[in-house]
C-alpha cells in the first residue's frame, strides 16, 4: 500500500457499543441519554420522567381504562405514575483512533514503512471526516 491509497479498516463490534455515551460523531450507533438520537423502544420511566413516550405510556395505560373509572371522573383518559414509559434513542457517536507503530529495525523494510504510512494517512483522513477523536 501507497500513501494516498484508501485503507479499508475492519468494523469492530464490541461489548462498549451496547454502553449509554454522551459525546456526538458519525462513527458508531449507540444509545444515548440526551434527548437528541432516534427514538427506538420505550423502558418504564422509573425516576427520569424528562423524555416521555407518549404512544408506550397510552399502551401501557390502556388495560386499565375500566378499573380506573372511579379516577377518571370528567377524564378520557387516566394515566397513573407507574403508567409512564421514557424513550430510548441511539444515534452516532465518535470512535477513539489510536495508533501504535513498530519502528523497530523489523519494520525498517522501506515497503513495509510505506504501507504503515499509507494505512495511518488514509485512517487519519477518515477519522478527521466523521469526526472521531
Amino acid at each position: 500500500m501507497k500513501p494516498g491509497e484508501k485503507f479499508q479498516p475492519r468494523k469492530l463490534n464490541t461489548p462498549l457499543d451496547k454502553l449509554t455515551r454522551k459525546q456526538a460523531g458519525r462513527r458508531s450507533l449507540t444509545k444515548t441519554e440526551r434527548k437528541h438520537g432516534r427514538y427506538i423502544k420505550a423502558r418504564p420511566a422509573g425516576e427520569k420522567k424528562d423524555d416521555i413516550a407518549f404512544d408506550a405510556t397510552i399502551r401501557a395505560a390502556a388495560p386499565f381504562q375500566k378499573k380506573r373509572v372511579e379516577k377518571r371522573k370528567r377524564l378520557a383518559f387516566a394515566i397513573e405514575s407507574s403508567d409512564l414509559q421514557r424513550k430510548v434513542r441511539v444515534k452516532r457517536v465518535a470512535n477513539l483512533v489510536l495508533f501504535l507503530v513498530d519502528a523497530s529495525w523489523s519494520m525498517a523494510v522501506a515497503e513495509r514503512m510505506n504501507a504503515t504510512k499509507g494505512a495511518i494517512l488514509s485512517l487519519l483522513t477518515d477519522a478527521y471526516q466523521r469526526r472521531d477523536r
